[in-house]
């Protein structure tokens, strides 16, 4: 499996961002656009996991552990640009918040999904 690859310029977040999100659930909120086909194959990645939401950097990291294992069972091999924004407060703080947060991104990957039809 190759890695995913990442937004990395300024450029393609403003991009994204200017876009309306596609889908919102809980404190998550993506915005996706398609890219024209070019030297970068499949889906490109970009996060925005801010310090005043989620303090602590393991919390923050284990987020992005979370979500970058999603992209390719979700987005296959689709040339998007996907960004995923944290929008809010989100308690990771024990067990029960970890695993209801972690169920509220995975049905935030499935409403999209459904919402831009079958893949």
């Amino acid at each position: 499996m190759k890695p995913l690859a990442s937004l990395n310029l300024p450029s393609d977040f403003s991009a994204l961002l200017r876009e309306r999100p596609v889908v919102s659930s809980g404190p998550f909120v993506f915005h996706v656009r398609r890219r024209e086909p070019s030297e970068i194959r499949g889906p490109r990645l970009g996060m925005i996991l801010p310090k005043r939401v989620v303090r602590r950097a393991v919390q923050r990291n284990q987020l992005k552990r979370w979500i970058r294992p999603l992209i390719p069972h979700y987005c296959g091999e689709q040339d998007l640009d996907l960004l995923v924004r944290l929008r809010g407060s989100i308690d990771l703080s024990g067990v029960p918040q970890r695993q209801r947060a972690k169920e509220e991104l995975v049905l935030t990957f499935e409403k999209w999904v459904a919402s831009r039809g079958a893949p």
